[in-house]
């Protein structure tokens, strides 16, 4: 489909102007590496690192071009970033619930995480008390979250025992607080002492390795500020 078309197919016309001029490289007999955005056919854009490599094929001068899709990598460095800006804002914080409402706004605009809530142990109930959640939430639970019971749901052995958990499909879950539960997946991670921060979906498998990791160092953030 791509056949007898510009190579700016694949580029933004400022990405184009990146580009050195092709001829010039082939005479050089030199590669050339740099971060690029490429078009997709849909529009949308994509992270990648492009090489261009001159080569001599059957004694005509040709180039390869070769991209790598670093769209992960360039997603958890800038999700990185920003979880470092909204420390200063959590370790501002003078109390806990301040602590977990900039913790669960920065999961939401941060981490795209629209699902997600705070629990914390009170000693007075025995149970992980919801202090938190997002508006997302509500909407799907047709009301504030649950207290979540230390020694009889999935949060509270994440309390317990201090090990995060991940869930692909939570109707497998036979052990799950909520039977008619609208979540399919989940992450728990424990706050220490402090109690549990929860992520939500409603479609199965939503949480990947990235999410995963970025969300532990949220956790490892909030716990921080909380004690």
């Amino acid at each position: 489909e791509v056949l007898d078309e510009p190579i700016g197919l694949l580029h933004q016309p400022a990405e184009i102007e990146r580009i050195p001029d092709i001829h010039e490289l082939i005479e050089s007999d030199e590669s050339w590496y740099e971060e690029v955005k490429h078009v997709r056919k849909d529009g949308s854009m994509l992270d990648a690192l492009l090489s261009i490599h001159p080569l001599d094929l059957n004694g005509q001068t040709c180039f390869l071009g070769v991209s790598v899709d670093i769209s992960e990598r360039k997603q958890r460095e800038r999700a990185l970033e920003q979880l470092h800006d909204s420390t200063r804002d959590l370790m501002a914080a003078t109390t806990a619930e301040e602590v977990a409402m900039i913790g669960s706004e920065t999961a939401a605009q941060v981490l795209d995480q629209s699902i997600n809530g705070i629990h914390l142990y009170d000693a007075g109930e025995g149970a992980l008390v919801p202090v938190v959640w997002t508006d997302d939430s509500e909407e799907l639970l047709d009301g504030p979250p649950p207290a979540l019971p230390v020694e009889d749901s999935l949060a509270g052995r994440v309390y317990r025992t201090g090990n995060s958990e991940s869930y692909a499909d939570l109707t497998n879950q036979t052990d799950r607080f909520d039977a008619e539960t609208p979540f399919r997946s989940e992450i728990l991670l424990p706050l220490g002492d402090h109690g549990v921060f929860i992520f939500s979906s409603t479609v199965t498998d939503r949480f990947g390795r990235v999410d995963k990791m970025l969300a532990g160092v949220l956790a490892a953030n909030i716990e921080t500020a909380l004690d």
